[in-house]
């Protein structure tokens, strides 16, 4: 839809002083050639207002993401593209926009782009990445003025496009990691599966206990013993995600995904388990490769936060693992021993 939103006096007045001038030319000089310019300065502001509405209505604007998924901090760019069909040139266009980050339920202050396009224009608008979600780019209307400066037309548009900020991998404390090691091992053990599947060459971060010193010391090369998983072995990770600090969700998903990566870094399946709040379908979300870790959290990243972080605590095992509302990392074994102390 097409409407005029706004009349410059300034313009119009100095318009009516041309013809107010023009009309005392008239009476005073009986010129042919004041009457014509008269004519030309009704006229010719009528067609200018025409044609930009013309030109608007026939104005398409489209725009992408370079990057469906970035990490955090990293550059995330929008390109707009604005192609007129019209055989006039679009002098000045200005695009009304904003930005919104879903996950947080978060939205920054409405601004505007100024180009002057002619038949075809492109330009990137850079999106903030100092937090996690996914950041949507709302496209609210595009508005052009006239060659004389008149009045100035808006077209309301309705476009929309996203890009998910992921976590940034960060490195886990050894103290972090002997925890996820005890609990990937003793997951499989309360399992009930005391057979390894296979033997393969140590890898930095295996725990000590699984490693085969006999063959070890045939072969003169570290190799580990790599359980089996059975049904209901798979290390549960434990997120108390809800609307807090933005510093502290990115903190907490920060350690989640490299808490992730280094479980499947040791051939272990992580399972994600989410606060009650959330769908059921990112519930008990089982990881088994980077590409569905990385689709999980982007999936995880367009639901909003919930108010508070609540779970069925029977639900936990002393294996499992929470990271809590200031993103600090333990294991339900750890926590069950403070409290019994």
């Amino acid at each position: 839809m097409i409407v005029c939103e706004k009349l410059h006096p300034l313009s119009i007045l100095r318009l009516l002083l041309l013809v107010c001038a023009d009309l005392f030319a008239i009476f005073y000089f009986h010129s042919y050639f004041t009457l014509v310019l008269l004519i030309c300065l009704i006229l010719i502001p009528a067609v200018s207002l025409c044609v930009t509405a013309y030109m608007l209505k026939h104005t398409a604007l489209s725009v992408h993401a370079s990057d469906k998924q970035i990490t955090r901090g990293s550059p995330c760019n929008f390109t707009v593209e604005i192609r007129n069909s019209s055989v006039f040139p679009l002098l000045i266009v200005t695009v009304l926009f904003f930005f919104e980050n879903t996950f947080l339920n978060t939205s920054d202050k409405t601004r505007n782009r100024i180009c002057s396009p002619g038949r075809f224009s492109r330009f990137t608008i850079t999106a903030p990445t100092d937090a996690c979600g996914s950041v949507t780019l709302h496209l609210l209307s595009m508005t052009v003025s006239d060659f004389f400066g008149i009045a100035d037309f808006k077209k309301t548009i309705s476009i929309t496009t996203s890009s998910a900020i992921l976590p940034v991998p960060a490195g886990l404390s050894d103290q972090e990691r002997r925890l996820t090691e005890n609990a990937c091992v003793s997951c499989i053990q309360t399992a009930g599966s005391d057979e390894y599947s296979h033997i393969r060459e140590f890898l930095p971060g295996d725990p000590l206990n699984r490693i085969h010193w006999k063959l070890s010391a045939r072969t003169s090369v570290l190799m580990v013993k790599q359980y089996q998983q059975e049904s209901g072995s798979s290390p549960r990770i434990y997120l108390e995600l809800s609307a807090n600090d933005t510093e502290k969700i990115n903190r907490i998903l920060d350690r989640a995904y490299s808490l992730a990566l280094y479980c499947l870094k040791l051939e272990y399946f992580p399972v994600f388990c989410l606060p009650d709040s959330f769908p059921a379908d990112l519930q008990n979300y089982s990881i088994d490769e980077d590409e569905i870790l990385d689709q999980y959290f982007c999936e995880l990243l367009q639901t909003p936060l919930p108010e508070t972080a609540y779970f069925e605590h029977e639900t936990f095992t002393e294996h499992d693992i929470l990271i809590n509302q200031d993103g600090n990392y333990e294991t339900f074994n750890t926590f069950y021993s403070e409290i019994e102390n």
